[in-house]
């Protein structure tokens, strides 16, 4: 039996406008949701590094991995990981990607 994915991007983007075309121009086909007021920033307090402004969360939303992916493409390659099962979080604390948090 298969396992199902969900993606859901949050984005509070500089030009609203922008972002709408550029999703429309792709045929950007996952859930987005545009956080105009930044509440999710103001609620969390995320870091001001883009490389670590993308997290991968379980089903109860509980952080599995930090780092994005667009960036780095060891982390693009851990997030693979981790979504296809391949990863506990003792191998990723040993897999030698390092962050602000881990060193």
């Amino acid at each position: 039996m298969g396992r199902k994915n969900w993606f859901f991007f949050y984005l509070h983007p500089k030009d609203r406008k922008e972002l709408l075309s550029l999703l429309k121009r792709d045929d950007f086909r996952y859930s987005v949701f545009i956080d105009t007021e930044n509440k999710i920033d103001q609620l969390n307090h995320f870091p001001h590094e883009m490389e670590f402004q993308c997290f991968l969360l379980d089903k109860e939303n509980k952080v599995l991995s930090i780092g994005n992916p667009t960036l780095n493409p060891r982390i693009g390659d851990l997030h693979k990981q981790i979504i296809l099962g391949g990863n506990t979080p003792k191998e990723r604390a040993i897999s030698g990607i390092k962050n602000k948090w881990n060193g």
